[in-house]
């Protein structure tokens, strides 16, 4: 009789069983089966990384690369040795352990935040840190790597989010790796066991030609068949023997499983392959534990009239001079701008995301005033605090030292009246000419700097000069 595939569970992240694809099937030969590996999550922070379909409108955002400490800080160690682990499985776990602390791109979980969408961005064009109207300061070596890579086709909108890396004396190689003579001796010991359980499942009953058995009123007849689960397990622990008191951690329960039915019970997996099988992303997982890791995150902002001009700007990759954009529309919202919380958050995610922690919480704090309970802005409140605690973790355990202090000065303000645009349209060349390629947005701010002929010569907040009818601004 022929029993089927099944799905059979294997562990999550946290040690926890959950269903994968078919380990075993029934009635036919299969390959060992194999615990999938404990792998960082997808490259993000478009600052970057992978692309993801939408599920409704994406928004536009700050993509973010940086460094995030472990969950165990090994404080004052500045070198390790990892003797080798015992068993076949032990062989496995010491050479991926080896590799992943040794690894510069070492990652752990990536995520997006403050976008309801959860559209993960990747885009498409070099850029690197240009600044309004080519005005405003450098940054002093602030920005290492502005890059963008191609934007997914599933994004309608061709929101675009760049990746940002920054200079900000933070890192994830903190320990030097040695084969002996290290301050501090990294010591991994693995228990392994394994289990069966004897289950049954209900099969159609079947006549000595394979045709399944009917009772009297057509039904298929069922009948009990004996199954067999494997499980083996291995459970990793550590310690680490430095001076003064030793550390000591674990981690989840690492599972293999196998799953076999009637005349294939006996082609059960054995349980030494299934314990090797368990072996592989316990290394790599203890890595993460115990150092710190790249993790990348998006930021993302919220649209609004009022910010089309600095979020295209953001698209560009052009970060700091969005910045300075959200910072003078802040500024001017007792003018003509009115109040627009949206723009103190945008201007909260920009100052996050080039490190600017202080203005960031200032930013955030400006948007709760202006809009009490805003959800986007006490998100960005909670990961500036998060954010600050981590650096002074790392400071602490690693002799580092945060390196971005305040943010710059932005450029002034462009000359003219500042007003709202009552009817958008296209920027005309000066005089009311030839549209200039560039549209103007009902409710976005410009600055009118004269009116003459039944046309107004504006000035759009990032510096671009043209004419409206007059009749577009009031």
């Amino acid at each position: 009789m022929d029993c089927g595939g099944m799905a059979l569970p294997y562990p999550d992240e946290g040690g926890a069983l959950r269903a994968g694809a078919p380990l075993a099937t029934c009635g036919a030969e299969v390959p060992m089966p194999v615990r999938p590996a404990r792998s960082s999550a997808a490259l993000i922070l478009s600052l970057g990384w992978c692309s993801t379909a939408a599920a409704g409108p994406v928004l536009p955002g700050v993509e973010v690369r940086q460094v995030k400490p472990p969950p165990v800080l090994f404080e004052g160690v500045r070198s390790i040795e990892v003797p080798m682990i015992s068993g076949a499985p032990g062989a496995i776990v010491h050479k991926e352990l080896l590799a992943a602390l040794t690894d510069p791109a070492r990652e752990v979980g990536t995520g997006t935040v403050s976008d309801k969408a959860g559209a993960l961005l990747e885009v498409g064009a070099s850029v690197g840190g240009q600044l309004l109207a080519s005005k405003v300061p450098g940054l002093g070596g602030k920005l290492v790597k502005g890059a963008t890579e191609a934007a997914g086709a599933a994004v309608a909108d061709k929101v675009r989010a760049e990746k940002i890396v920054l200079q900000d004396g933070l890192k994830i190689d903190v320990f030097a790796v040695k084969p002996s003579g290290a301050e501090a001796k990294l010591k991994v010991a693995l228990k392994t066991s394994s289990a069966d359980k004897s289950t049954t499942q209900k099969v159609p009953l079947k006549d000595d030609k394979g045709n399944e058995v009917k009772d009297e009123k057509g039904n298929t007849v069922m009948v009990e068949e004996p199954c067999l689960e494997r499980v083996a397990k291995i459970d990793l622990e550590w310690t680490l023997e430095r001076k003064g008191a030793p550390l000591s951690g674990s981690l989840p329960t690492a599972t293999a499983a196998d799953r076999r039915c009637g005349k294939d019970m006996g082609k059960i997996t054995k349980a030494e392959e299934l314990t090797l099988a368990a072996a592989p992303g316990l290394g790599g997982s203890l890595a993460r534990q115990i150092a710190p890791s790249w993790t990348s995150l998006r930021l993302a902002m919220r649209r609004s009239p009022l910010s089309r001009a600095p979020l295209e700007r953001v698209a560009a990759g052009e970060v700091e001079a969005a910045r300075c954009m959200f910072l003078r529309l802040g500024e001017l919202e007792t003018t003509a701008a009115g109040v627009d919380p949206d723009v103190w958050v945008n201007l909260g995610a920009a100052s996050e995301g080039l490190g600017y922690l202080p203005e960031a919480e200032a930013a955030y704090a400006g948007a709760l005033q202006r809009k009490p309970g805003l959800n986007a802005a006490e998100e960005g409140q909670g990961r500036v605090t998060a954010r600050r605690a981590e650096i002074t973790a790392m400071e602490r355990a690693y002799g580092l030292k945060y390196a971005i202090g305040a943010a710059p000065a932005c450029p002034a303000v462009p000359e003219g009246t500042p007003t709202l645009v009552k009817k958008g349209g296209p920027l005309l060349a000066s005089g009311g000419g030839a549209p200039s390629g560039v549209e103007v947005e009902k409710g976005e701010l410009v600055f009118v700097r004269s009116r003459a002929g039944g046309f107004a010569e504006i000035s759009t907040l990032d510096g671009k000069l043209g004419a409206l009818p007059i009749k577009s601004v009031p």
